[in-house]
């Protein structure tokens, strides 16, 4: 009776963290290197400031100069770290917020498929006692030359509810509760009905 209440699953492809790293990474990291070129740009020109004024001022390639420069580059490097170390912060909050935002995700597809499955329970396991609760009222089901008969709906119930093995000793007649059990489906739904069935709920090969 499952299989007729068979719920319909949401399937949700979480990202997973390299994924999100990426995308995150190719709206985030530009913004970062136009800052760092800028400040390269920056350094470069006051290098080039200094020289024309010291060439102005007839001081040439003075240790003044040259250790005004160092100072100016060794700012450069302490920004651009700084900038760095930002963008990794920065990146970091992105891919953990994205991360936690999948977690959320799944764990909702997860609880909407568990109460989906669970529904489905109920349902097939309320549909399988009221047809059990027919087929005592009715008697185990009319009989037909001394063999008890049911209805085709019936039938289907039942063999939907057996294992493949369960089916095939109905079958093939192996045990005498399987063969007494056929004999009803063919009394209930005729040989042509009863070969149907066997199409449609195979026994375990």
């Amino acid at each position: 009776m499952y299989k007729r209440f068979t719920p319909q699953q949401v399937a949700y492809d979480a990202r997973s963290e390299e994924e999100i790293r990426a995308s995150v990474a190719a709206w985030l990291r530009p913004s970062y290197e136009q800052a760092i070129n800028n400040r390269q740009v920056q350094t470069r020109q006051n290098k080039a400031n200094l020289d024309a004024d010291s060439i102005a001022r007839g001081m040439g390639a003075s240790t003044y100069v040259t250790d005004v420069k160092n100072r100016q580059q060794n700012a450069e490097t302490s920004d651009i770290a700084s900038l760095e170390a930002d963008y990794g912060s920065t990146l970091s909050k992105y891919v953990l917020d994205g991360v936690d935002s999948e977690q959320d995700r799944t764990l909702e597809a997860e609880k909407f498929n568990a109460s989906a499955r669970q529904d489905a329970y109920d349902k097939a396991y309320s549909a399988a006692q009221t047809l059990f609760a027919q087929y005592k009222k009715n008697g185990g089901g009319a009989r037909k030359g001394g063999t008890p008969t049911t209805s085709l709906e019936n039938c289907e119930a039942f063999l939907s509810l057996l294992s493949g093995e369960e089916r095939r000793a109905v079958y093939e007649g192996t045990t005498t509760e399987g063969s007494q059990y056929r004999a009803e489906l063919i009394a209930s739904v005729g040989t042509a009905g009863y070969i149907q069935l066997m199409g449609k709920y195979p026994s375990k090969p």
